[in-house]
Order: structure tokens, then sequence, then C-alpha cells
């Protein structure tokens, strides 16, 4: 059926349950009150999600339609459990296509309604409203190899941030000769497990070709190291995928952000940043790195601060550029060059 007449079920996602309501085609808000808009709950289990698809169903055969006829799914971000329930209904039913979108967008949407209460029932209504009036993208999960990888990156990170903490606590701790040999032997096992969850990730990308070879192209890139290339391929998957380099930075939330109002109001330039957090840390590091050594990258970094840029705002133009180079090298199968010449001029991107 073709898009423009698709019917969407808009789904609230929490622990142990899940709220869906179907919205057809042609129905609109405030014109269709959300009360009017079918709603039930189910257990978040593939049996839940079976029962719900029998109910949809119903739903739609009472319109006169075909089980499924049409129909996507949209829910919000809520993690672990929205991750799950989209691969239970991926599984079951592919055709539906379900999209996971920003909690801040839908925030924002919801707001533009005007609505005034909060229920599970009515998130779940408005989502099927949000579905139908923007028809979000459908969700593209990860392959196992990113998905286990980007496990092991993120238990890498809770660690690291315990260590941090355990750190800034020491000069605060009783002087007690217990308290602070139990700090110490707490301290050398978070560097024991911090070691042993890297070997993991560097024994996991070793074992699959696919993960080695964009994690050597990755690599190649100067100040690309091991935690920047792993998080990044964990948190943003195959970069290969974006039609546009445009798409990637908004995506990751490194494209520039104006605020300009009239002829009084003219904000500072920043960063989107409504992308991922964790691959927007490692580059920001990959991209301190990089503004240091010699190579296109520095010269450009020392070009802009020279031109008045401030160093944050210089930073984030070398964090654009790595994360474009990482998708450039992937889609060329070739490692960085910085004497590759386009034009007559020094680019930097890649080997032709």
């Amino acid at each position: 059926m073709n898009e423009t007449f698709t019917h969407w079920a808009g789904i609230d996602v929490s622990g142990e349950t899940f709220d869906i309501s179907i919205v057809f085609h042609g129905q609109h808000y405030p014109e269709t009150p959300l009360r009017d808009i079918p709603c039930a709950q189910f257990a978040r289990s593939p049996e839940g999600v079976a029962q719900s698809l029998q109910w949809l169903d119903a739903k739609l055969a009472a319109r006169g339609a075909a089980p499924g006829d049409g129909l996507r799914v949209v829910m919000e971000a809520t993690g672990k459990y929205s991750l799950e329930l989209t691969a239970w209904l991926i599984e079951q039913r592919p055709a539906l296509h379900p999209a996971i979108v920003n909690a801040q967008r839908v925030h924002s949407f919801f707001v533009s309604m005007g609505l005034r209460g909060k229920t599970d029932k009515i998130d779940a209504r408005a989502l099927g409203i949000y579905g139908l009036d923007r028809r979000p993208a459908a969700h593209q999960p990860l392959t196992s190899e990113l998905e286990t990888l980007r496990k092991l990156s993120r238990y890498r990170d809770f660690l690291i941030a315990e260590q941090v903490a355990a750190g800034n606590r020491e000069d605060v701790l009783e002087s007690d000769k217990t308290i602070r040999q139990m700090a110490k032997r707490r301290s050398a096992q978070y560097e024991r497990d911090i070691k042993t969850i890297e070997k993991a990730m560097r024994e996991h990308v070793g074992k699959s070709a696919n993960l080695k070879r964009d994690y050597d192209l990755m690599t190649s890139i100067p100040g690309v190291g091991f935690v920047t290339a792993c998080t990044v391929l964990a948190e943003l998957g195959d970069l290969r995928r974006f039609e546009r380099a445009r798409q990637l930075t908004a995506f990751a939330g490194l494209c520039p952000s104006e605020y300009d109002s009239g002829k009084s109001v003219h904000k500072q330039t920043r960063m989107s940043k409504c992308g991922n957090t964790r691959s927007r840390q490692a580059l920001y590091m990959a991209a301190l790195s990089a503004s240091r050594m010699a190579g296109p990258l520095k010269d450009d970094y020392m070009r802009m601060v020279a031109s008045g840029k401030a160093g944050k705002a210089a930073l984030g133009m070398v964090m654009r550029k790595l994360l474009v180079f990482m998708r450039a090298l992937l889609i060329a199968g070739k490692p960085y060059d910085k004497n590759f010449r386009a034009g007559g001029k020094p680019c930097g991107k890649l080997a032709a």
C-alpha cells in the first residue's frame, strides 16, 4: 500500500506491559479526539506481542482491511524495553517496519498538541498521531556483532565512570587505615576489570572479518584509536547506510545549529547535540588528538583558530571531518591517505 495511506499503531512501552493504539488513515487531531482512538494493553513479552497483533488485525478487519494491510508501528526510545519489543515485532511481522523515535522529538510533538494530561494510553494514542503525521523511518537494528560490541563498550564506559567517581571520593575519605586499604583494593579491581573488558573488545573485533576490516580502516585516520573506533561502530552502526555525509553528521548531533531572530537576536552557532552522546564524547577526544598531530586536520584546526573561531568550534569541525572521513573510507574500502589530491588540491580524505 502507498505510504500515504498507511495506518499507524502507537506504542507506549514500560517494563512489564505496553499500551498500543491504532490511528487509521484520514484521522487527524484534534478533529479525531484521542478518546476515540482504540487502545489496549498487553504484556511486554513475545506472547503479548502476538496478542496485540491479533487485536490490530481485528481493528483493521472492522474497517474492511486485510490483516496488517498498510500498518506501521512507532514507539518512543526507551532503551532496552523498546529495542526488545521492536525485535519481537520484527520477528513476528517484519512488514510492520517499527520506528523508534527520539524522546525529545516525541515530547516536543506532544507539547505542540496541547495535551493536558499524561497516561500510558494518552501517550500511545498521541504516538499513533505522531506516526501518521511524521511517518518516521523504520528502525534498523544492529547486527549481532555490533550489538555485542555495544554491550562491551557500554560496560567499559560504566567501569570508567565508577573508577572516576571512586577516585574523586579518595580526597574526602576518613584517615582510617581500613578504609584506605579497601579503597586501594577497589581502585586496583577497577583497573583490572577495565583491562579485561578492553581485551574482550579487541578479541571480539579480531574474530569478525567485517568488524576487523572497518576497525582497521577507521583507525588509519590520525587521532582515531581503539576506543573511538569501537565506540563509533557500536553506537552509530554501519556508517555506509547513510546516503549522504550530512545525514550522518546530523544523526550524530554534530551539525551546526544556528539561532538568529530579527535584528537583535544573534546567538552563537552551536552543535545540535541531538544524537548519540557516547559517540560525540569519543569523537571529541579523537579531535583533540588529531588537532595536535601534523596533517590536514591540524592545519584546518589552526586555520579556523587563526581566523578568530573559538577553540571548541574548531574542534567541532574536526569532529565532523573525522566522522565524514570514517564513512568515506568504509565506502571506498581504502585506508586514509593525507596525500590524496582532488582537483589539484590535497584534501586528506581517502586513497583514490
